[in-house]
């Protein structure tokens, strides 16, 4: 009986006389070996803590009077590798009369340089926008990491993160 190329699938040429229960086992147990592989994979991905995105969004609307956690959007995890790199996308979410920047914090320590920044035009008056900063980080050690958001009115009277729009998520992209 032929097989198919990437998956080694069996199948019935159209000159065979048709044996459907043979041929649906035959099937049934070559997709369940082709499935017992990737679900190997996912597990072992998984129990890496790799490729699993972790989502977070804040909670409330709340005011910024210089710089501040954002609440909810602090992601806890543990890794059980050294340097696994890790994407971060924030979404900042802000009504403001001045300069904002929201940052993205590992473990409690300064910032990626990747900041979102948002910067008026002069007398401009109160207004409401969503801006966003990427990064990437290495998580050096093995063991529990936190990534957070933080905001920092820089200038104005006036910083309100809105729970809308503000959200993180972290993918960690190996092992």
């Amino acid at each position: 009986m032929p097989v198919t190329p990437t998956f080694s699938l069996p199948y019935e040429l159209g000159s065979a006389t048709p044996n459907g229960a043979a041929q649906g086992q035959a099937l049934a147990v070559a997709a369940e070996a082709a499935l017992v592989g990737v679900k190997a994979s996912v597990t072992a991905l998984e129990g890496a803590g790799g490729m699993v995105p972790r989502i977070g969004a804040a909670n409330s609307n709340q005011g910024i009077s210089g710089t501040a956690d954002i609440t909810g959007t602090v992601l806890s995890f543990t890794t059980i590798h050294a340097n696994v790199p890790v994407l971060i996308w924030a979404v900042f979410d802000v009504t403001t009369d001045g300069t904002f920047e929201g940052t993205i914090q590992i473990d409690g320590t300064g910032a990626l340089p990747n900041a979102a920044h948002l910067i008026p035009v002069a007398g401009a008056p109160v207004f409401r926008a969503s801006v966003a900063a990427v990064g990437t980080a290495v998580l050096a050690a093995p063991g529990s990491h936190s990534i957070r958001l933080r905001g920092v009115r820089l200038s104005g009277s006036t910083a309100i993160i809105n729970q809308t729009h503000t959200t993180i998520t972290a993918l960690q992209l190996a092992t």
